[in-house]
């Protein structure tokens, strides 16, 4: 059994609200106070007698009101977002090796947003300079507001596949 699975928690509009632990998404699960959408297919918990499939997803029964929460613009957040690849050549990178590029620049009056800035390399921005991508022949990179829980858990590794589909991840 994996001792550190987490669970997408889905609004009953299957909106993501949360993630906890597969532990305590099971308890819901068998309480039958949450509806079970997705396992991890071929992991179980397990008894003496008996196996039980981990929750990947669940769904509230009845909608949960919560506040609204926005992802934080940061520079790691902003790689998190870009799978921490430079958006023009595709190089991966750490943090260390990576920048955020404008796209359309600072001194063009390109604003902090969300939807202007992209992860690149150091090698592309300073090529960029102060133009942007379609000036460079480029093409303009998509740039968007991830939903806040892509970089909420950044202890997840690696998002599982099918919650993919909930968190707009790679969109």
């Amino acid at each position: 059994m994996t001792n550190s699975r987490h669970t997408l928690v889905l609004n009953s509009n299957y909106v993501p609200i949360g993630i906890i632990d597969s532990r305590t998404a099971f308890t819901n699960v068998y309480t039958q106070t949450v509806d079970l959408v997705s396992i991890y297919k071929g992991e179980t918990f397990s008894s003496p007698n008996a196996e039980w499939d981990i929750p990947s997803i669940i769904r509230t029964k009845r909608y949960v009101k919560l506040p609204y929460h926005r992802a934080i613009l940061t520079k790691r957040n902003v790689f998190k977002r870009d799978g921490h690849k430079c958006v023009y050549c595709g190089k991966e990178g750490s943090d260390a090796s990576l920048t955020w590029d404008h796209i359309i620049p600072k001194s063009r009056k390109g604003k902090n947003t969300w939807e202007n800035l992209v992860t690149s390399c150091f090698k592309c921005n300073n090529e960029k300079d102060n133009m942007t991508p379609s000036e460079m022949g480029w093409d303009t990179p998509k740039a968007y507001q991830p939903h806040y829980l892509v970089v909420l858990n950044s202890f997840i590794k690696n998002t599982p596949p099918d919650w993919q589909p909930y968190l707009m991840v790679g969109t």
